[in-house]
């Protein structure tokens, strides 16, 4: 309603994680609220020029928007500058429970956004706290894959990207080859047929540039990061990073995080093709 103060979500103690809504009805903050209690620390915006203020000032990690402005307009050219200026910002579309018959999801994805929830689903505020943790994990995935496409031949990059993708979940040779279909043979025969690392070496530094991903982006601790990606220990993911990178986590972080891992791949590859003599 006009003149109406947007709702305001709790702030929980020191959040990781910063979320703005913007181009939302007041019940559908509620439940961005409601799904991102003790998650995040969330506040909303009114429209298009505050956001981009709020994402111009680096205050946001995930924008949560809804299809059309407070004119009707579609938001999705305001995706595509998020895409375009802010690549480093997951964006999540809340669509109405009433259909909006001009605005097709499919062309938000199109401009960009990284998840799409629909009002009216069982338990819309838990499935809004799962599309912003897919979002994120999307838009790491984004980055990180274009940090190191051009290193890695392309006839490889379906299983690069599988790995940046979910790391959480493909964790070894075998949940790469279970995920992509093939046997374990196939994936060595292939790596070793373009000269490059052997597959376990591939699976290990993607997950690897993931955690540097996360040390520079966000707040997480080793101990949280080592268990969302499934890490056997802590210790085991500071031992991987000390022994891949020559620095503690503490000083891959320092020294850019995702970029100090790249480097240490660029230098891991350079020594394989010196191996070979290429």
């Amino acid at each position: 309603m006009p003149g109406e103060r947007p709702l305001q979500a709790e702030h929980p103690r020191a959040p990781e994680l910063r979320v703005v809504g913007c181009a939302l009805a007041r019940h559908q903050q509620a439940f961005v609220a409601d799904g991102l209690r003790h998650r995040a620390g969330c506040r909303f915006v009114s429209d298009g020029d505050e956001l981009l203020r709020e994402l111009s000032a680096g205050g946001c990690d995930v924008v949560i928007m809804g299809p059309r402005d407070a004119d009707g307009r579609s938001t999705a050219s305001l995706v595509e500058r998020i895409a375009r200026d802010w690549s480093a910002v997951a964006v999540v579309m809340f669509f109405p429970q009433r259909s909006v018959p001009d605005f097709s999801p499919r062309s938000f994805l199109l401009a960009g956004a990284h998840q799409l929830v629909h009002e009216g689903v069982n338990d819309t505020a838990l499935t809004i706290a799962q599309a912003v943790e897919n979002a994120r994990r999307e838009c790491s995935a984004d980055i990180v894959f274009g940090a190191i496409r051009l290193m890695i031949p392309p006839q490889l990059h379906p299983w690069a990207h599988a790995v940046v993708s979910s790391p959480h979940r493909v964790t070894s040779v075998a949940a790469l080859a279970s995920d992509q279909g093939v046997h374990r043979k196939t994936l060595v025969n292939r790596c070793a047929k373009v000269g490059f690392l052997p597959p376990a070496e591939l699976v290990a530094w993607c997950r690897l540039c993931v955690v540097g991903h996360l040390l520079e982006r966000t707040g997480a601790t080793v101990e949280a990061i080592a268990l969302k990606l499934e890490y056997p220990s802590h210790t085991s993911l500071r031992n991987r990073v000390k022994r891949s990178t020559g620095m503690k986590a503490t000083e891959v972080r320092e020294s850019g995080g995702l970029a100090a891992v790249v480097e240490a791949f660029a230098r891991r590859l350079e020594e394989h093709r010196s191996s070979f003599g290429a």
